[in-house]
């Protein structure tokens, strides 16, 4: 965090571990709700990952998910929160499924936000180090207060199946979790700590798959540029988020039907949540030499 993003952090006070950042999100909520609570929602954004709605019910609290809209860039829009109801907020940038990446003036505005209304915020940015061009900045850039920032190897480094991730920021909301977490019995093994080391400790390898990442999402956009299809811009996380073509009248579960058809796998936007229905997501994790086929049977497809 110190060599990324210039924080500093107390490994004793600020940092705990995790196996794995979707483990980390579904139950850190228990740390903080519970259904007698008079204030117990938890804000997130649709189209998303569907752990945060999934972990807010299991400790009792209350969903407000909101819609993020391509004209907002995807980014939650702060007037739609309402503190009245408000514990905490999730956001996600890089964001899964469509790119979107938050400006450090946007993360600034919804910290000062919560810390006005005395809302936790947490920041999954398990997709922080998968980036061409300017790397995106993380929440604890702005504020510890009231926050944490939960980061994982899966995607930095490949390395999902370790499952190896942290959660770091407040020393309070990190004292509550090490109070909560020894009874879920959620430590790794003594060989997953030693190759996390090894995976936080060198950069190299991270640049190399962006670079990878970077020549596999060249390829789909300058293939969506051809056929005229519509995409959110982006250089940051492993997906493309697309526009269904107008013949298929905004219905992405018959287009990604279609092109499963031709053996092309996409993710219809609708499975992501309200506001997800009329796109289709794009993952960039086969191989290129998959990703050229891919184009190659899509563009037949299209002919």
């Amino acid at each position: 965090m110190e060599r990324r993003f210039g924080v500093g952090l107390d490994p004793d006070r600020e940092v705990i571990p995790a196996s794995g950042s979707k483990e980390a999100v579904f139950h850190a909520p228990l740390a903080f709700l519970h259904p007698s609570h008079e204030r117990r929602g938890v804000a997130y954004g649709t189209p998303g990952y569907p752990v945060y709605e999934r972990g807010t019910l299991f400790a009792g609290g209350e969903t407000l998910p909101v819609e993020l809209e391509e004209k907002d860039g995807f980014l939650l829009p702060i007037r739609e929160i309402d503190p009245g109801k408000t514990r905490a907020v999730w956001i996600n940038y890089p964001h899964n499924p469509t790119g979107a990446v938050a400006s450090l003036s946007y993360l600034e505005e919804l910290a000062a936000f919560c810390r006005e209304h005395d809302i936790l915020l947490f920041s999954d940015e398990c997709y922080n180090d998968v980036y061409s061009g300017e790397a995106p900045p993380s929440i604890l850039e702005v504020t510890k207060e009231r926050t944490l920032a939960f980061v994982s190897l899966s995607k930095r480094s490949g390395m999902t199946g370790y499952r190896s991730a942290m959660m770091a920021g407040d020393e309070e909301l990190v004292a509550a979790l090490k109070r909560m977490r020894p009874s879920i019995g959620t430590a790794s093994p003594g060989f997953v700590y030693a190759a996390a080391t090894a995976a936080w400790g060198d950069d190299a390898h991270v640049e190399a798959r962006n670079r990878v990442f970077t020549e596999k999402r060249n390829l789909f956009t300058g293939f969506f540029e051809r056929a005229g299809l519509r995409w959110m811009q982006t250089n940051a996380s492993l997906y493309l988020w697309a526009r269904v073509p107008d013949e298929y009248g905004g219905d992405d579960e018959a287009y990604a039907l279609r092109l499963l058809e031709e053996g092309i796998l996409v993710a219809p936007g609708s499975s992501f949540g309200p506001g997800g229905g009329g796109y289709f997501r794009v993952a960039l994790v086969p191989r290129l030499e998959a990703c050229r086929e891919a184009i190659e049977r899509w563009e037949g497809l299209l002919r």
